[in-house]
This record gives C-alpha cells, sequence and structure tokens, in this order.
C-alpha cells in the first residue's frame, strides 16, 4: 500500500484545520468548515482506495486500522463539539459551568 497518498490527504487536512482554528472568530462556523474538511478528506482517502483497490488483505487492514482513524477520529471530534455547544449556547453562566463539568465527568469515564 503506497501510504504517501494518503499521508498527504492527512497533513493536508491537519493544515486546513490548523488555519482555520487560527482564522474562524465563530465558534460554529469553524466547525462546519471543519466537518466539511473532514468529510472532503474521507471522500478522498476512499476515492483513493478503491481507486488503487485491495492488493491484500494487509493493505486493507492498515487502511482501516490506521488511515482512515486519523481522519475519522477529527470528524467526530468536531460533530461532538458542535453538540456540546448547542447545548451550552443560550444558558447561564451557572448552568453552563454545571453542564460542561457533567460532560467532562463523562467523557473521564468513557478513558
Amino acid at each position: 500500500m503506497e501510504n504517501k497518498a494518503y499521508e498527504d490527504i492527512i497533513l493536508k487536512l491537519e493544515d486546513e484545520l490548523t488555519f482555520l482554528k487560527s482564522q474562524a472568530h465563530d465558534i460554529f462556523m469553524l466547525i462546519e468548515l471543519a466537518i466539511g474538511l473532514c468529510n472532503s478528506a474521507m471522500i478522498k482517502m476512499r476515492k483513493t482506495f478503491f481507486n488503487e483497490g485491495i492488493r491484500s488483505t494487509d493493505d486493507e487492514i492498515y487502511f482501516f486500522k490506521y488511515l482512515k482513524p486519523r481522519i475519522n477520529s477529527k470528524l467526530i471530534f468536531y460533530i461532538q463539539l458542535f453538540d456540546i455547544e448547542v447545548k451550552r449556547r443560550d444558558a447561564s453562566q451557572e448552568i453552563q459551568i454545571h453542564y460542561l463539568g457533567e460532560v467532562l465527568k463523562g467523557l473521564h469515564q468513557k478513558l
């Protein structure tokens, strides 16, 4: 499996996300654009994978175990961030603090 094409897609996504974070002032705009970038990168990865064809079982395992999760994890992160931001958006500061504390407890329990 040629890793260069996949690594280029992943590195480009990481660069674009880094730039986006430095430029975005609105969290919802950042999340929306980041999800779009992740989806685009995932589509490119799939196209590259299927265009190359499955050369071996090891290549397929490597793709689904190591390469795809590097993008998918970013997509999941931004989707969860969106969910957190939507739920805390119009609440008082006290309620937001309580809500974020509960979110952190839930995340720590998953570890």
